[in-house]
């Protein structure tokens, strides 16, 4: 009888056996996916969901929920040089961490030393690449200078493809990642099996990009307070229109608004900006706001010519569209961590604030495309004739965007060893 029980169960773990090395195979070991993951990358889960400051929620932006796993894959395929056609050249190769993701030179090295056609953008120049980059009032802005790209799915491959800055096709990147022995983990992790694909590659590395963005600086901190302390001590509920108005009249320099029982009242000066960097921002707001809010909701153009050159070498989005009132066209970007992205314009042909700053004030020539805001109003190119002081001012008002955690946030840094 014993040895008929023996028997039974030596069959039974026989079949078990069996069944266990069939479910061994069905279902992935993300133990052996992580440990040769690790001899290339530092094995990380970062949470990469950020919150904006009141003010802005205020002012209509709405942070986008970050899938950590994704946007951990998609940190991966950022920094990874081997998705180039000599291996040396990465998205981060043209975007630095400590530029606010642009580049320091006018025109990035590419694969086999080419250098790129145009100035690399900032990716950290927003409060929020999500929000910013999202549709406010039926408005949403494109990215690159030349507009041409909806999102990063679609943006990406032109930099792949690109022959003078990563240089492969679609397929050879895929079979490049293939043949990396950490893609699989983060896979596995993001999407539940290890298979790699072009549309995981591609939305893990927008799900990166859309994390970035920083909105922490003085800025920010100055209005915030605005936003939550409107009446000082004041128990009034304040609604939401006299919320964003006071939030606006802080941003472009207004002293006083009228509050829910009509009695006007004096705001607050933003918190801790000195005399200088108060006059910038009435001269900012003034001026450059309409084009280059650090507010997105205040920002009405996207695309515009600003008269850099009469006789454009690149047209911009006028070499897309191949439409006369599209040459000269650039993107208008955001100018947050702007003092981190020098050189400036879409050829990085100045090198310093100070040179973008006179351009503004005695250079825009009248090309044809100038747009409106740019003219005087007899309908020539506008001189700002700014001051000495007023470039000063200036200046120290720009530095109150500066946003420095995005510098060195390891969420961000590379994964490399």
């Amino acid at each position: 009888m014993k040895q008929l029980i023996l028997i039974m169960l030596l069959g039974l773990l026989a079949s078990c056996n069996k069944s266990d090395n069939f479910l061994v195979h069905e279902l992935p070991n993300l133990g052996d996916y992580e440990l040769k993951a690790a001899i290339y990358v530092d094995i990380f889960n970062a949470d990469f969901q950020n919150s904006l400051p009141n003010y802005l929620v205020t002012m209509g932006l709405s942070q986008h929920v970050i899938d950590r796993n994704k946007a951990n894959l998609g940190r991966i395929v950022f920094y990874d040089e081997s998705l180039s056609l000599d291996g040396k050249i990465s998205c981060a190769s043209c975007h630095k961490q400590n530029r606010a993701f642009a580049d320091d030179v006018a025109f990035s090295k590419g694969v086999t030393g080419h250098l790129t056609a145009r100035n690399s953008m900032s990716l950290g120049n927003v409060a929020s690449f999500a929000a910013h980059y999202a549709s406010i009032n039926g408005v949403k802005p494109d990215l690159l200078w030349d507009g041409r790209a909806a999102d990063i799915v679609n943006q990406a491959p032109m930099a792949f493809t690109n022959p003078h800055e990563m240089g492969l096709t679609m397929a050879e990147v895929i079979e490049k990642a293939k043949a990396r022995e950490y893609y699989p983990y983060f896979m596995l992790q993001a999407y539940g099996d290890p298979a790699v694909t072009e549309s995981r590659l591609l939305e893990g590395l927008q799900e990166f990009v859309h994390a970035m963005g920083s909105a922490s600086s003085k800025l920010d901190k100055a209005l915030d307070k605005v936003n939550g302390d409107l009446f000082g001590t004041s128990s009034i509920s304040i609604p939401i229109t006299a919320q964003r108005d006071s939030i606006i009249s802080s941003y472009l320099g207004v002293i006083t608004i009228t509050d829910t029982v009509g009695t006007d009242t004096i705001i607050k000066s933003l918190l801790d900006f000195s005399e200088s960097e108060l006059r910038g921002r009435s001269l900012f707001s003034q001026n450059c706001t309409k084009c280059h809010s650090p507010i997105r909701s205040l920002q009405s153009e996207f695309l515009a010519c600003n008269g850099l050159d009469m006789n454009y070498v690149d047209q911009g989005l006028g070499d897309i569209s191949s439409r006369q009132g599209d040459k000269g066209v650039f993107k208008s970007p955001s100018l947050r961590n702007i003092a981190f992205t020098a050189p400036y314009m879409h050829d990085g042909r100045f090198k310093t604030l100070h040179e973008v700053l006179d351009f503004y004030s005695t250079g825009i020539q009248s090309h044809p495309n100038l747009h409106p805001l740019l003219r005087d109003s007899n309908g020539q190119a506008l001189k700002m004739n700014f001051s000495a002081q007023d470039k000063l001012d200036l200046l120290a008002f720009l530095k109150t965007m500066n946003s420095y955690d995005v510098l060195t946030d390891s969420r961000f840094s590379n994964p490399f060893h």
